[in-house]
């Protein structure tokens, strides 16, 4: 199983970017590809799904919430892959996202 942020690949600064449905078409020749919404993957800690702790260090991410008093550091993306395994296993388990990582609906 792949599973790919729906968002279709873009961004990337200037960076020339994969074709999203080029890499889609090849990988779906050989796994089961799942599409999942990115929504809060990066703002979350993957370890307790708490926010995470956004220093000026670039793409670096904390979590002062249950790492023992000291602060535990992962690269923005890294967690954000560990954040899209969670929510998928959730969906997996329950039919939900983590509350955490799951739009609020307003009502007007």
């Amino acid at each position: 199983i792949v599973i790919i942020g729906e968002a279709g690949g873009n961004g990337g600064r200037g960076r020339a970017q994969v074709n999203h449905d080029l890499l889609l078409k090849t990988l779906a020749g050989f796994f089961c590809v799942v599409l999942l919404d990115e929504y809060c993957t990066t703002k979350m800690a993957p370890c307790c799904h708490h926010a995470a702790h956004v220093p000026n260090r670039g793409r670096s991410r904390g979590c002062k919430n249950c790492c023992d008093g000291s602060t535990k550091w992962w690269d923005r993306d890294e967690g954000a892959s560990w954040n899209m395994l969670s929510i998928f296993i959730s969906l997996l388990l329950t039919g939900a996202r983590p509350d955490a990582m799951t739009k609020v609906r307003k009502l007007f």
